[in-house]
């Protein structure tokens, strides 16, 4: 239930993207299972320890690279092939990791929730605007070409990633970004999002109203306001007596 923000009405609702209107997988769970495809078996401690050794080659060799240019296609098959030699893999890597990089899409599989698709409609019509701000490694182009598939792309005003900005969550400038393409206030603005180091405390940080999405019950922060399902979010914002 939402606690505190019933009656405060808002010009404009900002949506996290992965994990609050779209299912989210994980880059390891994913890479994991395209390996499996390929018919490479490799035990799960240590593939979760080669993970971890490739995200750390990456962000000592390109994390300070432009954003929208750190994860190239040539670099991501430059980490796989780092991931591939670390377990042994070390004949025909190259070619393993171009193959990995060619299934990724087909595995890394977003579905919007029910819920979102549901949330939106009802409030397509309600004088507000809506955008997402997204910890994502796209650029907004790429990520509304992604939601755009899902079908949901006219409902949103405006689109803002951390890659393309160069902030990542918590920090508000993220966030003021969002704010500033919609030309509302912060103070004017709700975000919701699933994580509340992220989300909570970002739109906290910027002015913002936050409401954390609390899918499974789970959070113990004691934070309002807060929902189950984003359709709670409806009389939120048609209620404006």
């Amino acid at each position: 239930m939402v606690h505190g923000s019933e009656n405060r009405l808002m010009d404009g609702i900002l949506f996290d993207y992965g994990g609050t209107l779209v299912s989210n997988r994980e880059a390891d769970e994913i890479f994991y299972d395209i390996l499996i495809s390929l018919n490479i078996k490799i035990d799960r401690q240590i593939f979760a320890s080669a993970f971890a050794g490739m995200n750390a080659y990456w962000h000592e060799r390109y994390s300070s690279l432009p954003r929208g240019r750190r994860r190239s296609r040539c670099i991501m098959e430059n980490c796989d092939t780092f991931l591939l030699e670390s377990i042994g893999l070390t004949s025909n890597a190259g070619e393993t990791a171009a193959m990995i990089e060619e299934r990724w899409s087909a595995f890394d599989i977003r579905v919007a929730f029910p819920d979102a698709v549901d949330t939106l409609e009802a409030i397509r019509d309600a004088p507000v605007k809506t955008g997402i701000v997204s910890q994502n490694r796209m650029m907004s182009s790429e990520l509304k070409n992604e939601i755009k598939s899902l079908g949901i792309a006219h409902q949103f005003d405006t689109i803002v990633t951390s890659e393309e900005q160069g902030f990542d969550k918590p920090d508000p400038r993220l966030f003021h970004a969002a704010s500033s393409k919609l030309e509302i206030p912060p103070a004017r603005l709700f975000h919701v999002g699933d994580i509340f180091d992220k989300d909570v405390a970002g739109a906290l940080a910027a002015g913002m109203t936050p409401v954390l999405l609390d899918r499974d019950g789970t959070d113990k922060s004691g934070y309002v306001p807060k929902i189950r399902r984003l359709t709670e979010l409806v009389p939120m914002v048609l209620s404006r007596d």
